[in-house]
C-alpha cells in the first residue's frame, strides 16, 4: 500500500481508491471584518453552496471605510490565496492572507472574488475559485451646510446642521447697523466635508471674500439682503462638490449721526477727590449753588467728556485761570465774597462747539488760625518746664514741675506762641511784689523764702488782621525758695589717755606737728592698753575709725575706743578718720593723723603655766588641719568622718616647752609624747571620742586640753553591678537578672527580629552615675539613663553589652569606678513580618521554561510536592489550539536563585501562544517558614524571543550628553509649533524597567493640523528585520487623573528620509482598545503585526492633532518598546 501512495506505479483500483481517501481535501475558511467586527465567515460547505446574490450580505459603508480580508484555512494543506477585491479606485488583487480594502468609490459593488490553492506539497495540486458573497454599498455622507453670523459677542443668525432657509423673507434676521460697523461671518459646518469657503455678501466692497470665518465692514448707506455662502470641496476626503446657501439677514446700514457734544462736571477738595462738591451730569444744566471756602483752599475742577473733546476751562478765582486738561487744579488764596462765571468749553472735529455754564458761587473766607499756648521757664540756661503749641496742662499737681532756688535767684519766662497770632502777654507769678508782669520775655527775681505755685500766662490779641482774643493758662510749676545754709566746718579734735594721765590732746584750731621729734611719747607694758577719744563736734560726724599700729584690730570702730599694744616695739603710725554720712551737712570723710609715739617694752613676768594650740591632719595632707584649737582657747565640739585606714597626725605648738601627753581614742586608747602623733584609725566606730593633750611643766599643775572631736570610721561600700532585663511592653517580669555582688554566668537570651529590651540598673555601692554600651546588631548604643530600651531590627547571635558604674562626690565614700562588660548574649531571631509574594510577572525565558521571582528566599522543596498545586493552560486561537490543563514536568527553585521558580512543561509552547499559570498550594515556604501566597490565573509575558530593539535604547537608559540629559540617546525629536506646556523628554523619576522613561505632555486639539514626532535616530538607532509576523510592545504609565490619550500612531519603515510604502506598516495604538489599559500604574501593551524584510528598519511615533477625539491635556509616559518576532504555532 505504501508503495502504491508514492509512486502510484501498478495498483488497483481499489487500491487508487484507497489512496485518493488519504489525500486531504481542501478546505478553505475565511472571515471578513470591519475594524473588530467581524461581519461574515465563509467555509467550503458556503462555497460549494453558494446563496443567490439577492441573498448575499449587504454591509453599508462610508466613504473612506475599509474592511479586512482574512484567510483561516488550515485544513488540506492550503499554500496559498489570491484576492481579486472591489470597491477602491484602483483595483485590490493580493495573496497575502490578510488583506484591507479601503472604498473610495461611491455605489454598490460585489466584494470579489478569491481563489485558495494548493501547490508544490505531497498531495496533488488543487484551487477553488470562489466568490465572496458579500455586497459593499458605499456612500458618500450629506455636507450640510451649517454657519453663524455675529455681531460682536451677539448672535444675529444660525443655521444649523440639517435646518433650512427660511424662504419668507419676512421671517429672516434683521439688524441694523451704522456706516463702518462690523459682522463676523463663520462657516460651523463639518470641517472633515469641505475644504474652502465663500462669502457672497450684499453691502460689502468685495464680490467673493474666501475663509471660514470672515469679518466684512459695511460702509454703504443702505439695505442689503442678498448673501450667499458658497461652500466647496475640492480633493478632499470625499468627491468633489460645491454647494452653495442664503444667508437669510437684512442689514440695515444707516448714516452715522454726531451727537452733541457733552460733559458732566465735578468739583472736588484737593485734599479729597472722592467725594464732589458740586456735580453737573453729561446733557444737563447745572443747578445753582453757592460754595463757602477758606482762604488759600485748592479746587479740583473734572470733566468727563466724550474721548476726543478738546476742552477749555475758564474759572474765576479772583481772575481768569484757563486749562484744557481733564482736571483742573485751581488755587483760591483772596478773600472774596462771591465768585462766579465758571464755563467749561467742549469741541471737537466734525462737531458744534458747546460751552457748559457751571453757576457755582464760590465765597472765599478768611482762615483765621487757632491760637496754640505755648511758653516755657528757664532757670538760667536749665530749662524748668515747656508747654509746647498743643499740649495740655496736667491737671494733678502730683505731674508739676518743680524747682529748688535759693533766696534772690530768678527765673526767665518766655511765651513761644506763634508771634502772628497775639499781641501781648501777662504773667501773674506767685511769690511775686507785683501782681502781673507784661512782656513775652521776662526775668522775675524770688525775693521771698517759701513755696509758691500759682501761676499764670495770660496772652492776649487786639487790633490785629485776626479777631481780638484772651486766653489764660496756668503755669504747672512748684517753685521752692530756701534761704542759704551755712555748713559749719568740721574742725577734728581728739585725746588720747593712758589711764587718767593725758597723753596727748588736739583742739580746735590747733595743727599736726610736722616733725616727728616733737610728737607725744608714751612708755607701755605688753598687754597695757591707751584710751583713744574723738572730741570734734557730734553735730558735724556720724562716724569714727582709729587704725592703730600696734594692735591686734586693723581697725576700731567707735568715739572711744581702747587698744591693747601686746608686743614689744615702737609704733608710730596712727590715724583718726572721721565719716558723715546721710546726715544733715552733705557727706563727708576727715582723716587726721595722731602723733603720738607708743613703746611697748617686754615684761618679765615669770614662770607661766604651760598653753598649747592643738591641730589634726589627714596625713595625706599635713598643710591643711581638719581642725584645731588655738591657743589659750577652749575646744569646739566637731564631727568628723574618714575611711577606714585612715591615718590621722595630732599636733601641737608651744611656748613654753612643756612635757605633751597625747590621749587618743581609735577603738583602744593609744598615748604618745611627741607634739606630732600619728594614729592610725583601722576598725570601723560610729564616734570615737575622749581625746586630750595633757601639759606638765615642773612647778605647776599639770593642764588638760581636750579635743572634742567626734570621729565616725567607716568603710566605703564596694561597687557592684547589678541590672534586669525586660522584654517587650512587658515591665514587670524580667527575662533576666544579675543580682549585685552575685557572680554572673554565661547566658543567651533568645529573642526575634524587631523586639525591644530594657536593660534596668540595680547597682548597689551608692553609684552617682552609669553608662551602657549595648551592641543592638546595627551599631553600639550607648545611654547615661537608669532605664534604657534597645530595639534589635537587625537578625545576629552574640549581641554584647556592658554596663559602667562611677561614684563621684559622694558624702562620705570616696569616689569609685566599676567597669563591667556581662557575660550576657542575645541572639536575634530573623522574623518575616510580611507575606512572601510572587514579585512580578510570570515570563518565559525563550528556552522552554516559565519563571516568576517570589519576594523572599526559599526554603529548597521537591517537585513532587508542589507539581500538583500549579496549573498552567495554553491556547492558540490562530492556530485552534487549546490546553485547558497543559502537563507540567518539574517545577524546581533556579540554580543558584532561590528567590525563583521555574516551571517545566512538558509539551513545547510558542510566544504566540496566550499562557496562564495560577498557584493554589501552601508547600511552598520562605526561608522563615511563611507560605507563599497563592495567585490566580495570570498571563505569561512571552519575552523569551530576543528583540530586534537595543536594550538600553528601548529603554531610554542613556542620554545623549551630560548637557542634554533630558533627551534620549538614539531618538530624534520634533515638535511641530509646540505650545508652552508640551515637551518630549527623557525622565529619571519615572520607569517601567531600568532607570528612565521619555514623558510626553502635549495640548492637542482634535480640529487642529500639528504634529509631534518622536523616531529613532538615523544610523545610531537601527535594527533589520526578515519577513515574518511580528509583536510589537510598549510600556505605558498615564498618570491619574489626566485626560485619556486617544491615539499613538507608530510607523515602522526603513531608515531613509523618504518612507518606503513597500515595507511601511503603520501601527495605530488607540488606548481605549486594551482591556489592560489602567490609569495610576505601568502597563505593557502588545500588537501583532506583519513585517516584510528591512534592512536598516526605524520606528516612527506620530502625535496628530487629527487623530484626537479629546481635545486638551494630553500626558504620559513610556518606557521599554520592544519588537519580537512571533513563533507560530503550526
Amino acid at each position: 500500500m505504501l508503495a502504491c501512495l508514492f509512486f502510484f506505479v501498478g495498483c488497483t483500483k481499489e487500491e487508487q481508491e484507497q489512496i485518493e481517501d488519504l489525500i486531504p481535501e481542501l478546505s478553505p475558511v475565511y472571515e471578513v471584518y470591519k475594524g473588530n467586527e467581524k461581519v461574515i465567515t465563509v467555509t467550503l460547505e458556503d462555497i460549494l453552496n453558494p446563496a443567490d446574490q439577492e441573498n448575499w450580505e449587504v454591509i453599508q459603508l462610508t466613504y473612506g471605510d475599509s474592511l479586512t480580508f482574512k484567510d483561516i484555512s488550515t485544513e488540506g494543506e492550503p499554500t496559498g490565496r489570491s484576492w481579486s477585491l472591489n470597491g477602491n479606485k484602483e483595483e485590490v488583487n493580493a495573496t497575502t492572507a490578510e488583506v484591507t480594502v479601503i472604498y473610495n468609490v461611491e455605489g454598490e459593488h460585489v466584494a470579489g472574488e478569491v481563489t485558495f490553492i494548493r501547490e508544490g506539497g505531497d498531495h496533488p495540486d488543487a484551487s477553488i475559485q470562489t466568490e465572496i458573497p458579500l455586497k459593499v454599498n458605499v456612500s458618500v455622507p450629506v455636507l450640510l451646510p451649517a454657519f453663524k453670523v455675529m455681531m460682536g459677542d451677539s448672535l444675529i443668525y444660525e443655521l444649523k446642521e440639517g435646518e433650512t432657509v427660511p424662504e419668507n423673507t419676512a421671517e429672516w434676521a434683521m439688524v441694523e447697523l451704522t456706516e463702518g460697523a462690523t459682522l463676523s461671518f463663520i462657516n460651523t459646518t463639518n470641517q472633515n466635508m469641505f475644504t474652502s469657503s465663500y462669502w457672497l455678501v450684499d453691502g460689502v466692497d468685495q464680490d467673493s471674500v474666501k475663509g471660514n470665518e470672515v469679518s466684512l465692514t459695511f460702509a454703504t448707506v443702505g439695505e442689503f439682503n442678498t448673501h450667499q455662502l458658497l461652500i466647496e470641496r475640492v480633493d478632499g476626503m470625499y468627491p468633489d462638490v460645491t454647494t452653495s446657501v442664503s444667508i437669510p439677514i437684512t442689514i440695515k446700514v444707516i448714516e452715522e449721526v454726531k451727537p452733541v457734544l457733552t460733559a458732566g462736571v465735578k468739583v472736588f477738595l484737593a485734599s479729597d477727590k472722592t467725594t464732589p462738591l458740586y456735580t453737573i451730569a453729561a446733557g444737563e444744566n447745572g443747578e445753582e449753588a453757592t460754595l463757602e471756602i477758606d482762604e488759600g483752599t485748592t479746587l479740583v475742577f473734572e470733566a468727563e467728556a466724550t474721548e476726543g473733546t478738546t476742552l477749555a476751562w475758564s474759572i474765576n478765582n479772583g481772575s481768569t485761570q484757563t486749562s484744557s486738561a481733564s482736571s483742573f487744579e485751581v488755587l483760591f488764596e483772596e478773600v472774596k465774597e462771591g465768585l462766579g462765571v465758571h464755563t467749561l468749553t467742549l469741541s471737537k472735529e466734525e462737531h458744534d462747539t458747546v460751552e457748559i455754564q457751571i453757576p457755582l458761587t464760590i465765597k472765599v473766607n478768611q482762615v483765621v488760625p487757632e491760637l496754640l499756648p505755648a511758653f516755657k521757664v528757664m532757670k538760667g540756661d536749665l530749662l524748668v518746664y515747656e508747654l509746647k503749641a498743643g499740649e495740655t496742662v496736667p491737671t494733678d499737681q502730683a505731674d508739676w514741675a518743680s524747682v529748688k532756688i535759693d533766696k534772690g535767684e530768678s527765673l526767665s519766662f518766655i511765651n513761644t506762641s506763634d508771634a502772628n497770632l497775639f499781641t501781648s502777654t501777662y504773667w501773674f507769678v506767685d511769690g511775686m511784689e507785683e501782681d502781673s508782669v507784661k512782656g513775652n520775655e521776662v526775668n522775675l527775681t524770688f525775693a521771698t523764702a517759701g513755696e509758691f505755685n500759682t501761676h499764670q500766662v495770660v496772652i492776649e490779641r487786639k487790633e490785629s488782621n485776626y479777631p481780638d482774643l484772651r486766653t489764660t493758662v496756668v503755669i504747672p510749676l512748684m517753685v521752692e525758695v530756701v534761704e542759704e545754709v551755712v555748713i559749719p566746718e568740721l574742725i577734728p579734735t581728739f585725746k588720747v589717755m593712758n589711764g587718767d594721765q593725758l597723753v596727748y590732746e588736739l583742739k580746735e584750731g590747733e595743727t599736726i606737728p610736722g616733725d616727728t621729734e616733737e610728737w607725744a611719747t608714751v612708755e607701755l607694758d605688753e598687754g597695757d592698753a591707751l584710751s583713744f577719744i574723738n572730741t570734734t563736734n557730734e553735730d558735724l560726724f556720724t562716724s569714727t575709725y582709729w587704725v592703730l599700729e600696734g594692735v591686734e584690730e586693723d581697725t576700731l570702730k567707735g568715739n572711744s575706743v581702747e587698744g591693747v599694744f601686746k608686743t614689744e616695739g615702737e609704733y608710730i603710725v596712727h590715724e583718726l578718720v572721721i565719716e558723715r554720712k546721710d546726715a544733715e551737712y552733705p557727706d563727708l570723710t576727715e582723716k587726721v593723723v595722731i602723733p603720738v609715739k607708743v613703746q611697748v617694752k617686754k615684761v618679765d613676768l615669770g614662770p607661766q603655766p604651760p598653753k598649747a594650740s592643738v591641730q589634726v591632719f589627714l596625713s595625706t595632707d599635713l598643710e591643711t588641719p581638719i581642725y584645731e584649737i588655738p591657743e589659750g582657747k577652749v575646744g569646739e565640739g566637731k564631727s568628723i568622718a574618714i575611711e577606714k585606714g585612715t591615718t590621722l597626725v595630732f599636733k601641737t605648738q608651744t611656748k613654753e616647752s612643756p612635757t605633751v601627753q597625747w590621749t587618743v581614742n581609735n577603738g583602744t586608747v593609744q598615748t604618745s609624747t611627741a607634739t606630732s602623733f600619728e594614729v592610725p584609725f583601722d576598725e570601723n566606730n560610729d564616734a570615737l571620742t575622749a581625746h586630750k593633750l595633757t601639759l606638765s611643766k615642773e612647778g605647776f599643775e599639770d593642764v588638760e586640753i581636750l579635743v572634742p572631736l567626734s570621729i565616725e570610721v567607716f568603710t566605703s561600700e564596694a561597687l557592684k553591678a547589678g541590672f534586669s532585663i525586660y522584654k517587650n511592653d512587658d515591665l514587670n517580669t524580667p527575662i533576666y537578672t544579675l543580682t549585685a555582688g552575685e557572680e554572673e554566668t554565661a547566658t543567651t537570651l533568645e529573642i526575634n527580629q524587631g523586639d525591644r529590651l530594657t536593660f534596668v540598673d540595680q547597682s548597689t555601692g551608692q553609684p552617682t552615675g552609669r553608662t551602657w554600651k549595648i551592641n543592638n546588631g546595627t551599631e553600639e548604643v550607648t545611654s547615661q539613663e537608669a532605664s534604657f530600651e534597645v530595639t534589635y531590627s537587625n537578625h545576629g547571635t552574640d549581641f554584647g553589652f556592658g554596663l559602667m558604674v562611677e561614684r563621684k562626690g559622694h558624702e562620705k565614700f570616696k569616689d569609685a569606678d566599676l567597669d563591667y562588660p556581662s557575660k550576657v548574649k542575645v541572639n536575634v531571631k530573623e522574623v518575616q513580618n510580611d507575606p512572601t509574594l510572587k514579585a512580578g510577572k510570570v515570563t518565559d525565558n525563550g528556552s522552554g521554561v516559565l519563571y516568576f521571582d517570589v519576594s523572599h528566599p526559599l526554603t529548597p522543596f521537591t517537585s513532587a510536592e508542589v507539581l500538583s498545586d500549579f496549573k498552567v493552560s495554553i491556547q492558540n486561537i490562530e492556530a485552534n489550539y487549546s490546553n485547558a490543563n497543559a502537563s507540567i514536568s518539574e517545577v524546581k527553585l533556579a540554580d543558584g536563585n532561590n528567590k525563583r521558580i521555574e516551571i517545566y512543561l512538558v509539551e513545547n509552547f510558542f510566544n504566540s501562544d496566550d499562557i496562564q499559570v495560577e498557584y493554589t498550594g501552601n508547600k511552598i515556604q520562605s526561608l522563615l517558614g511563611v507560605a507563599l501566597s497563592t495567585f490566580t490565573a495570570e498571563n505569561v509575558e512571552m519575552n523569551g524571543v530576543v528583540s530586534y530593539m537595543d536594550n538600553a535604547m528601548a529603554g531610554f537608559e542613556t542620554p545623549v550628553s551630560d548637557d542634554a540629559l533630558n533627551e534620549a540617546f538614539g531618538w530624534y525629536i520634533s515638535l511641530k509649533n509646540p505650545k508652552e506646556a508640551e515637551k518630549i523628554e527623557r525622565v529619571t523619576t519615572a520607569a517601567s524597567t531600568g532607570n528612565a522613561s521619555m514623558h510626553f505632555a502635549f495640548d492637542l486639539n482634535g480640529s487642529g493640523t500639528r504634529s509631534h514626532k518622536f523616531n529613532t535616530s538615523k544610523g545610531t538607532n537601527e535594527f533589520s528585520v526578515e519577513e515574518g509576523e511580528y509583536e510589537i510592545s510598549i510600556d505605558v504609565f498615564i498618570p491619574q487623573g489626566s485626560s485619556a490619550i486617544d491615539l499613538i500612531r507608530t510607523n515602522i519603515s526603513t531608515n531613509d528620509d523618504t518612507v518606503d510604502q513597500d515595507v511601511f506598516v503603520n501601527v495605530p495604538w488607540v488606548f481605549s482598545d486594551f482591556p489592560n489599559m489602567k490609569y495610576g500604574e505601568w502597563v505593557t501593551l502588545r500588537q501583532r503585526i506583519t513585517l516584510k524584510t528591512i534592512v536598516h528598519g526605524a520606528i516612527k511615533m506620530n502625535f496628530k492633532e487629527n487623530d484626537m477625539k479629546l481635545d486638551g491635556l494630553h500626558d504620559f509616559y513610556m518606557d521599554n518598546i520592544q519588537l519580537r518576532k512571533v513563533e507560530a504555532r503550526q
